[in-house]
């Protein structure tokens, strides 16, 4: 999610990993690493007996802000996560989600440049999910690198703007989202009354568990597709249908096989 050019990975036959910032090397450089870097790791973070503003507010004093600055940035962070009416719940008391977005807004208190985050929305509700990445694109538009680790494909596709696939420790695959999600084939689904429907239907199909049937075609061929279709939607043979480029979720188990 918002990957920069300019942070990168080079990988020596002879020596450990290097991380670079530009021409600098964080792994040889670790104050210069904390100063520029916060994490939020994907376990929770330790919140018994800590209240909600009181866990956020201590990481922003960590980060030198002054009290009246500290106040203000802390009331935005969860006023924008809506989490405000529960600041004083202490962390025993606090579900997985709200946990999550705790430590979320620890991670981004007085944000600076690179932002890393692990499994980000792990037990957040849909609503305030949404609240979460809206913020990551304000900061990532005022120009802070936020680094996603995340098995969730579909939130890539929509909120992501390179991707970098991993397996095993190396870089599988990598490129833009939305150049990926450009794809020269559709995948098309429709419901039929019958199945008898499908005896001269001229492309593979299979039925998914919606009880659709579902094909890929190549985009030139969703024409005639739809020439097959058009006659047996009138006659009210096909009573759903549905086409739509195949997505990076669509064509992940491809790329994992590359």
């Amino acid at each position: 999610f918002y990957f920069y050019l300019s942070l990168l990975l080079s990988v020596h036959r002879h020596r450990k990993h290097e991380v670079y910032f530009g021409d600098i090397s964080l792994t040889q450089n670790p104050v210069l690493s904390r100063m520029n870097i916060s994490m939020m790791p994907q376990l929770h973070a330790p919140l018994k007996g800590i209240s909600i503003k009181q866990s956020v507010t201590a990481i922003g004093r960590i980060r030198g802000l002054s009290n009246g600055v500290l106040q203000q940035e802390v009331n935005e962070i969860l006023q924008k996560l809506d989490i405000k009416k529960r600041e004083n719940k202490t962390g025993e008391k606090l579900s997985g989600g709200l946990k999550r977005l705790t430590s979320f807004a620890m991670a981004v208190i007085s944000p600076p440049k690179i932002i890393l985050l692990d499994e980000l929305t792990n037990d957040v509700d849909p609503i305030r999910r949404h609240k979460l990445w809206s913020y990551l694109k304000e900061l990532a538009s005022k120009g802070h690198i936020v680094v996603i680790v995340t098995h969730n494909i579909l939130e890539v596709e929509k909120y992501a703007d390179k991707y970098y696939l991993f397996e095993n420790g190396k870089v599988k695959t990598y490129g833009n989202v939305r150049e990926l999600s450009v794809s020269s084939k559709s995948i098309v689904r429709f419901l039929v009354k019958s199945k008898r429907t499908l005896e001269d239907f001229p492309f593979e199909y299979a039925i998914n568990i919606n009880g659709e049937v579902e094909c890929q075609l190549d985009n030139q061929k969703v024409s005639k597709l739809f020439e097959w279709m058009a006659d047996r939607i009138d006659k009210k043979l096909i009573s759903y249908y549905s086409v739509a480029t195949e997505t990076v979720n669509d064509s992940y188990g491809e790329l994992a096989e590359k």
